[in-house]
């Protein structure tokens, strides 16, 4: 069975730049992007928590 999730937050904070802010071009560091490639999702479900 199939629920639907919501309120799910994804934070990306850190980027791997391989060391190219020593060089400090912002044209450089806006050259990289993040990539999800897989993400999934669990819970459980506690019908006495409320």
């Amino acid at each position: 069975e199939w629920v639907i999730a919501t309120a799910i937050r994804i934070t990306l904070d850190k980027l791997n730049t391989f060391g190219d802010e020593i060089f400090e071009d912002p044209l450089v560091l806006k050259s990289y992007f993040f990539a999800i490639s897989d993400l999934s999702v669990g819970a459980r479900y506690d019908p006495f928590s409320y």
